[in-house]
């Protein structure tokens, strides 16, 4: 029988001894740096007295077209923002780089109110007051005066944005696949033995075609649209809230 204290012991947490590359898709960020590489027909002369921000502005833009260039090098006159020249592209998606001008907050900005600053009649003119609950099976629930109660139930919040219908139907794919049983026989890196290692990466190459066609561009639009059911649930969320 094993004392309280051996009971209480916690095994130190394994960690891989090398890096563990993923199989997703992979993201290819396209700059300034490595445009000459991506398009050697890029490469221009640079101008004598020419900034290097702009040279490689120039460099880039030569590469990819783009329409509007006067308003990109208007940005940070207009709008306090510069464009980076720089993409993160996957094949379904861009990411567009941009830097802001760091702007000083306002005096107003620093003044910190709380509801005691208030008064009654400024509270009923300029605020709706609500009672909220928020519960495991609940979203929320608020209660808005005489008979306006409003609620969203957990489940209602996780089906607005399908995304567990879609994990639902990946869990199949990969049944159907065979890749969840490829997953849950996968031996662990996490060892000191070279070979249980080596049997690992053994295994991983015997697999990797499999995983690979799985984890390929199908998944990106998948991530996708998970990326932005939580935003268009929160908006929705918002707007049961505030408008039933």
């Amino acid at each position: 029988m094993k004392s309280k204290n051996e009971q209480m012991f916690v095994h130190p947490r394994l960690f891989g001894l090398f890096p563990k590359p993923g199989l997703g898709w992979r993201v290819i960020k396209i700059d300034s740096k490595n445009i000459a590489g991506v398009f050697p027909e890029a490469s221009l002369k640079r101008e004598v007295n020419e900034p290097l921000f702009r040279y490689t502005q120039k460099r880039f833009h030569n590469g990819f077209h783009f329409a509007n260039l006067e308003h990109l090098h208007n940005l940070p006159i207009k709008n306090g923002k510069m464009f980076l020249n720089g993409l993160y592209l996957d094949g379904y998606t861009c990411l567009v780089l941009f830097c802001r001008k760091f702007q000083p907050a306002l005096p107003v900005e620093k003044v910190s109110l709380e509801l005691k600053d208030f008064s009654d009649e400024e509270v009923n003119e300029h605020f709706r007051p609500c009672a909220g609950y928020i519960g495991r099976k609940y979203a929320f629930v608020s209660y808005h005066g005489s008979n306006d109660l409003r609620s969203l139930s957990s489940k209602e919040y996780y089906i607005m944005g399908s995304t567990i219908r879609r994990q639902g139907k990946e869990q199949e794919h990969k049944k159907k696949l065979g890749v969840e049983k490829i997953e849950t026989n996968t031996p662990t890196p996490k060892t000191t033995s070279c070979q249980r290692y080596i049997s690992h990466i053994d295994y991983m190459f015997r697999h990797t075609g499999v995983l690979f066609n799985f984890d390929g561009f199908r998944i990106v639009a998948i991530k996708w649209r998970n990326y932005i059911g939580p935003q268009k649930n929160i908006e929705y969320s918002v707007d049961i809230l505030l408008n039933r």
